[in-house]
């Protein structure tokens, strides 16, 4: 840990050395500068909208010299309830600076936005203070907290140089006694081997075509970077603790996009493009489910970087929902349009946008497939987030009316009935046959040869585990939203365990009571006294007469069959 420190000691002198010719107005008067803490405390008694419960806990752990990460989760979930102009109040210009880094509509940031603002604002304050308090006394007065890509790209070439083997450090040239950008460029960055040289005239000649003196690395490229070291660190033998360093301090004094080339945050400002990211973190994961779901059913990505759905007009609504929920604007981004096919027109309703964080999110999640979290369930039908996954999956591919899911993709229906425990077996729902285009003709591919249609499935999800999804979420297609009579399981359940043969069910009459079947029927499989005596009626089974289990005959006669042992597991009392 001392070495780290020394190491960052001798960084922040390294960073000043390289800000001396910067030219600092003498004659603008050097003022204080209060650490956010003390002015939160000073406009604390500005804001009205918090209770005097909620300022009492907010002192309370602004008080502390460093704050863990549980006083971290209570300052944020307290502020990020409050409007955007009040926090600019209560934390003054310099979180009013920081929020213009997140762009928006015209109305208040959405609260998990806010979340993000006030948790990296935190710690970008950290590692300011951090800073102050680490440099060395000549350096104290400069409290600019700039940190270039150059500044960067210096100090890990640095720092790889501490850690590489001898053979790979050149020993002649311009970058004599270092590791070679090309290296870097190739190994680190995974990019040509003349990556950074190019990074480095972008950002230093005026005449390049790209020429930009902010260029900033992303998020992504920073990943890519860290998961090499700690390849070649395992290799090496080596740490790269110092270099962790480095990565932090970039990353926390710049406001660095998710991936290069970064759009979406233009156009959909307040797009939640970690929505399915937090999957795992228990936070409205019903919620995200139930849209991975429906994305498996509807969603498509085009080109690497778009994510769109295409639905009914009728259906509208369901999109409307969709942006909502992520953060993107409806009114803009719902449209409308028809299509014609075979003569007829169709009118339907899209939503496509571009975020490729998102795309490479739902990509890592195989998102077209059963969930891996649903796979290794022993009884998916016990957890509330496979349940709303499968009700997406079937506001999206399920037949309104019924509890049938249809898929071309029967090893995903094989997984369904597995994972959720469904008796039903899936089945062929229509053969191949030759698709038409848009005009009633048969399609033909590359050789001329007409183009067949897959083969759809379907897969009865039953009453029981259909009025299961309906009750774990609410949210769900309005159209779509039934009840069914769970009787109608019973009577299946009952037909399964008799294999469908009548002679098994009237040869159990003829040796046991109807009252001790349906005892041990009831605590087995859970049918009820109208489901055993409807079938009963619809197999015309032929039922001993009244008193006939009383008699010397009836008593004697009184045993299990074997088969019935065997299947049911359970025998009761004789």
């Amino acid at each position: 840990m001392n070495r780290i420190l020394k190491e960052r000691e001798k960084f922040i002198k390294h960073l000043n050395q390289k800000l001396q010719n910067l030219k600092i107005d003498e004659a603008t008067p050097q003022v204080v500068k209060k650490n956010w803490k003390e002015i939160l405390k000073e406009n604390l008694h500005k804001i009205t909208t918090l209770s005097l419960n909620q300022k009492s806990q907010i002192v309370k752990i602004i008080q502390k010299d460093t704050l863990n990460e549980e006083d971290k989760r209570k300052f944020v979930s307290v502020l990020k309830k409050l409007p955007i102009a009040d926090l600019i109040s209560l934390l003054g210009k310099d979180f009013e600076k920081h929020s213009k880094n997140y762009v928006k509509w015209g109305w208040d940031f959405y609260e998990y936005i806010k979340k993000d603002m006030l948790t990296s604002y935190i710690k970008k304050n950290e590692s300011i203070l951090f800073l102050e308090k680490n440099v060395s006394v000549e350096t104290q007065n400069d409290k600019r907290t700039d940190y270039s890509t150059l500044q960067f790209i210096d100090n890990l070439i640095r720092e790889i140089t501490n850690i590489a083997p001898s053979d790979l450090v050149r020993i002649s040239g311009k970058s004599a006694g270092k590791i070679s950008l090309t290296w870097v460029s190739k190994n680190m960055f995974k990019r040509p081997g003349g990556y950074l040289s190019k990074v480095r005239q972008w950002i230093l000649n005026p005449n390049n075509d790209n020429y930009n003196p902010e260029f900033k690395f992303a998020l992504s490229d920073l990943d890519t970077v860290m998961e090499s070291l700690k390849y070649y660190a395992r290799e090496w033998r080596e740490s790269i603790k110092e270099c962790c360093v480095i990565f932090d301090l970039y990353s926390l004094l710049n406001n660095l996009k998710q991936v290069p080339n970064q759009q979406f945050h233009i156009y959909n400002p307040n797009l939640n493009f970690r929505f399915f990211s937090n999957i795992n973190d228990r936070v409205n994961s019903k919620k995200t489910n139930y849209w991975l779901g429906f994305l498996c059913a509807d969603g498509y990505t085009q080109k690497g970087y778009s994510l769109g759905i295409t639905l009914s007009r009728k259906d509208r609504d369901q999109l409307i929902r969709f942006c909502q929920d992520i953060g993107l604007n409806p009114s803009q981004k719902v449209k409308n349009f028809e299509r014609e096919l075979n003569g007829k027109i169709y009118e339907q309703s899209r939503v496509t946008f571009g975020c490729k964080p998102m795309i490479i999110n739902l990509l890592e999640l195989n998102y077209k497939e059963v969930p891996e979290f649903i796979k290794n369930s022993r009884d998916a039908s016990k957890d509330s987030d496979a349940l709303a996954w499968l009700f997406g999956l079937y506001d999206g591919d399920g037949q309104q009316g019924k509890t049938s899911i249809y898929s071309t993709k029967r090893q995903l229906l094989e997984q369904i009935r597995t994972s959720f425990n469904v008796p039903n077996e899936v089945y062929k729902a229509k053969d191949p046959r030759i698709a038409l285009d848009v005009y009633g003709y048969p399609k033909l591919d590359s050789h001329g040869d007409p183009v067949l249609t897959k083969t759809l499935y379907v897969l009865r999800l039953g009453p029981s585990l259909f009025n299961k999804i309906m009750d774990n979420y609410r949210d769900s297609m309005p159209r779509k939203r039934k009840y069914f009579d769970e009787r109608i399981d019973a009577a299946i359940k009952l037909k399964r365990l008799f294999s469908n043969k009548r002679e098994l069910l009237q040869g159990l009459v003829d040796q046991l009571p109807t009252t001790q079947i349906l005892l041990i029927l009831q605590k087995t499989i859970g049918v009820s006294r109208n489901a055993l005596y409807n079938l009963i009626d619809e197999w015309n089974i032929v039922l001993p007469p009244v008193g006939y289990w009383n008699t010397k005959e009836g008593k004697s006669k009184k045993q299990f069959p074997q088969w019935f042992i065997d299947t049911v597991g359970y025998i009761g009392e004789s």
